[in-house]
């Protein structure tokens, strides 16, 4: 961007340049205040002291439902452990968010975004495309720039007890 100040596209490049700053490793994971299935407000800053797990999802994403089966054997593994599986949808229509919860019997911290892909929290978190995952130490910070997936077991295993 400095070497081409007058581009058209330097303002764009610059923005996408802050966002993947604001991302990486070692910075603050950017606070959010979302409700979960029953109404109650969560904010991020809330899980300080533990170690976040962030899947964003939605009910019609089909390699979002692929990676469920695989969260069973993580969680166990961290079962009684300072460690928060927080699924935030990206579904615009609440019953199929729930509904889906119901029939895949997901546990673990589940909140929606209001608005979906143009939602707040999808904005700046710059989720593009789903399933989108984000691990974030006990101190706050962004704790790995390219997450392991549930079904990538070993390595996302390895990744949170490496923050514990």
């Amino acid at each position: 961007t400095e070497r081409y100040p007058k581009s058209s596209y330097t303002k764009t490049l610059q923005a996408l340049i802050d966002k993947k700053r604001k991302l990486s490793i070692g910075s603050p994971a950017i606070d959010f205040t979302v409700f979960d299935e029953n109404g109650k407000k969560i904010k991020l800053s809330e899980l300080k002291g533990k170690v976040v797990y962030l899947d964003f999802w939605a009910s019609w994403c089909g390699p979002c439902k692929a990676q469920f089966p695989h969260v069973a054997k993580i969680k166990e593994h961290f079962a009684g452990k300072d460690v928060v599986f927080v699924y935030v949808s990206i579904d615009e229509d609440a019953d199929a968010w729930k509904k889906a919860m119901d029939k895949y019997h997901l546990t673990g911290l589940h909140v929606r975004e209001e608005g979906g892909w143009k939602g707040k929290t999808a904005q700046e978190y710059g989720v593009q495309g789903i399933p989108a995952y984000f691990l974030i130490d006990r101190e706050g910070n962004f704790a790995s720039e390219n997450t392991p997936r549930p079904s990538q077991d070993e390595e996302l295993i390895k990744a949170i007890e490496e923050l514990l």
